[in-house]
């Protein structure tokens, strides 16, 4: 995810948050009893906040996805062929960016399920309230089995 301004007549780029490159993502070919381990983050842009006087601030989810398969095989026309099965979990987090001072800062806000969407207002006072989409029960796939809406609401305690 990148945050683009521009700063006079030049665009500016920042990363706000990206998955390692190096790290793979799926399972390669699959061979009779072979094991296949993944362990990556991704990450979903959620929402924007803006206000008048020109701060930003950047919703975005983290998930982390966690998978031990073994390569199971049946014969067939052709040598058959093979699939892998196993264990999948995901871990989930909400994250708030904002730029200071030229660099972008970063907190969690919120962790221990996986998101799928969010809407996020801002009021009068600037506060900004967050209606999360979640579920804390993920099956192999990436398929939510229960959803869940979840309200957070980031501001000044008057």
């Amino acid at each position: 995810m990148v945050y683009v301004k521009q700063d006079g007549a030049t665009w500016v780029e920042q990363v706000v948050a990206a998955p390692d490159p190096s790290v793979p993502r799926y399972c390669s070919e699959a061979y009779e009893g072979e094991t296949c381990s993944l362990d990556f983050y991704s990450y979903k842009p959620l929402s924007v906040a803006t206000s008048e006087s020109g701060d930003v601030r950047l919703l975005y989810a983290r998930h982390r996805y966690l998978a031990e398969f073994e390569a199971e095989c049946e014969a067939g026309f052709g040598g058959g062929f093979c699939d892998w099965t196993g264990s999948y979990t995901t871990l989930g987090s909400v994250h708030l960016a904002w730029e200071a001072g030229g660099e972008l800062t970063s907190v969690q806000l919120a962790s221990g399920f996986a998101v799928y969407g969010a809407d996020m207002e801002l009021d009068e006072a600037g506060d900004m309230h967050l209606a999360v989409y979640a579920t804390t029960d993920v099956l192999l796939g990436g398929t939510p089995t229960s959803l869940e809406v979840r309200y957070l609401r980031i501001g000044s305690d008057d």
